[in-house]
């Protein structure tokens, strides 16, 4: 218990001091000077977060093993002789330029992260880890929780690379901003994890959920938290710092989209959810499945529905992730709009609150 009050103090501490909103106007070289220093030495003083032991602070164990933020039986729907496609940036560091690649990977690998210990990994997520036969409130905020420690994990990996390898400088470059959004992101994330122990713990949810149910199941399983930038009408989501969950999974009825919120975060999320339900109910997973591309590199895609794509198909996918991952998708015109012919439809079953 001291472990954990002692880590939840230290993150708490540094979100009151050195927080980041988004949306902000641009900073002048001084006020990021100050608060990139405020930020990079909070970070390394911080007690080693979530890298060194199991990520359930509720309880004194060992370290962690390696855990799959996205279910093994959803990507064992998807696999092909033991694998799935996935997507990720190949970075040169000396250099500093980034390329995006696909790759086929091992579900035994793949999504995995050193979250949980072996005894809370299955305790905790063993009812998301089987096949889903429908989908509960339970079941969500199991999936926010993971998605959020594995965020965490990600964002915090992120920002030591950029300080180790000295891509950090005083004054405002791409790299020095991206790293310390990555900071004040991640301990705000750690601060979310800390409550949601709290709440699944007391079975007290604090969450919204959103699902949009399929009659088909996706080609692709991801979870990923996420602050949204973009409406799915294109409009700029503007306002503090939000969560937003969003997990798309095989499942035995088909399959499922949930959109996960706090009670306390709404402004971007209602007006997300808003222009969703004005999209044709054939294009909904078409927008959702470029939404992923857009927001999670934690997606793992049908190796035989990628093998089975034409080159000009694959061709775009990739551009896409390029022009998402490598820069602001903000930048794109019309990133969802409805026009031709959907790449997917999984046929839209019924969309509603998780009750």
């Amino acid at each position: 218990m001291f472990y954990r009050l002692k880590k939840q103090s230290a993150i708490i501490v540094y979100i009151k001091t050195s927080r980041l909103r988004v949306g902000h106007r641009t900073m002048t070289d001084n006020e990021f000077k100050a608060r990139i220093h405020a930020a990079c030495k909070g970070f390394r003083k911080m007690p080693n977060p979530p890298l060194s032991r199991c990520m359930w602070w509720k309880s004194e164990c060992g370290r962690p093993v390696g855990s799959h933020s996205v279910s093994r039986a959803c990507l064992d729907q998807l696999q092909h002789e033991g694998h799935v496609v996935h997507f990720r940036a190949d970075i040169d560091p000396s250099s500093r330029q980034a390329d995006i690649v696909s790759e086929s990977i091992g579900i035994n690998k793949a999504s995995v992260f050193p979250g949980f210990c072996a005894f809370h990994d299955h305790r905790i997520f063993r009812e998301i880890d089987a096949p889903l036969v429908d989908i509960t409130q339970h079941h969500c905020d199991l999936l926010v929780f993971r998605s959020i420690c594995r965020e965490a994990y990600t964002k915090y990996k992120v920002a030591s690379f950029n300080l180790a390898q000295g891509m950090v400088e005083e004054h405002p470059t791409p790299h020095g901003i991206q790293t310390m959004d990555m900071i004040c992101c991640f301990v705000d994330l750690m601060a979310q994890k800390v409550g949601m122990e709290d709440e699944l713990e007391n079975n007290h949810s604090k969450h919204h959920h959103f699902a949009i149910r399929f009659r088909h199941a996706p080609i692709v399983a991801s979870s990923a938290t996420f602050c949204p930038q973009i409406s799915f009408d294109g409009v700029v989501l503007t306002g503090g710092l939000e969560w937003l969950t969003v997990t798309i999974l095989p499942t035995q009825f088909g399959g499922v989209a949930v959109l996960s919120w706090t009670q306390s975060q709404t402004s971007r999320t209602t007006r997300l959810l808003d222009s969703l339900l004005r999209v044709k109910s054939d294009w909904v997973s078409d927008v959702l499945l470029r939404y992923v591309i857009d927001n999670s590199e934690n997606a793992f895609y049908s190796l035989v529905w990628w093998n089975g794509l034409p080159a000009e198909k694959k061709n775009e996918f990739v551009q896409r992730y390029k022009k998402t991952l490598l820069s602001p998708h903000t930048e794109m015109r019309n990133p969802y709009a409805t026009l031709g012919t959907p790449l997917v439809d999984w046929e839209v079953t019924q969309m509603e609150p998780v009750k």
